[in-house]
């Protein structure tokens, strides 16, 4: 199947290779369910070097990882993620991170986990930025978790913006700050985050009446990809 694979796509135009490939792939589970995942190792990049580059090899990749319109197959959806990632796909970048971290069709891997998903919080994946925030939560490193949440906050994560707002006010990781926590909470509310719409009126229970209004017309006026404002913050 490879062989004949490869020789027809070598010989189709860019259309059809399209045709091609998704032909192709419906031999490739069956080839992993007999054993020989070595062949469906030798496939999967075979056709990744085949298709156009304007095939959407990260879409391939979700369908795969997901089952939208076929089988799930996370191994070889690891290989389509870690050929976008490497082509600098934010978004593979964050998936491939996450699967090497929680060994989703390949042996867990941290530390190249750990890289994949650095990678994606600077070119500006909120979602990964998050994860790194409660990864470093999780690890006791307070402190970094706020840095990550800021990030994933200020570009419109409401639940970046609730788990700093909880920082903010217990004071874990960064200095306690009640403007700050009843701010945060009131913009990931009116976002449509449930937690932080309840944690409003108890974190403005110590603040002024002339304070919550200034905070109030702050979140309102506050919009993703621009940084928290510091007036009224402390």
């Amino acid at each position: 199947m490879t062989l004949m694979t490869r020789n027809i796509v070598n010989r189709c135009s860019d259309v059809v290779k399209y045709f091609c490939v998704a032909a192709a792939w419906a031999s490739v589970p069956p080839v992993a369910e007999a054993g020989t995942t070595g062949a469906a190792a030798l496939c999967v990049p075979t056709l990744c070097d085949a298709v156009p580059p304007e095939f959407d090899i990260w879409d391939e990749a979700r369908r795969l990882r997901y089952g939208y319109g076929m089988t799930a197959r996370d191994e070889v959806a690891v290989r389509w993620f870690r050929r976008a990632a490497r082509s600098g796909d934010a978004r593979a970048m964050h998936n491939l991170g996450l699967m090497l971290l929680r060994g989703q069709g390949v042996q867990v891997d941290r530390a190249e986990a750990l890289r994949w998903l650095e990678a994606a919080a600077a070119r500006g994946v909120a979602e990964t930025a998050l994860a790194l925030g409660n990864l470093a939560r999780a690890g006791g490193d307070d402190e970094a978790a706020v840095g990550y949440y800021r990030i994933a906050a200020e570009r419109g994560d409401v639940r970046a913006m609730h788990a700093l707002a909880n920082m903010h006010a217990t004071g874990r990781g960064v200095p306690l700050s009640r403007r700050l926590a009843f701010f945060l909470y009131e913009a990931a509310a009116r976002r449509g985050h449930p937690a932080a719409a309840r944690a409003v009126t108890p974190a403005g229970a110590r603040l002024s009446e002339l304070e919550r209004d200034a905070l109030r017309r702050a979140a309102d006026d506050w919009r993703p990809g621009t940084s928290f404002p510091s007036a009224h913050m402390r």
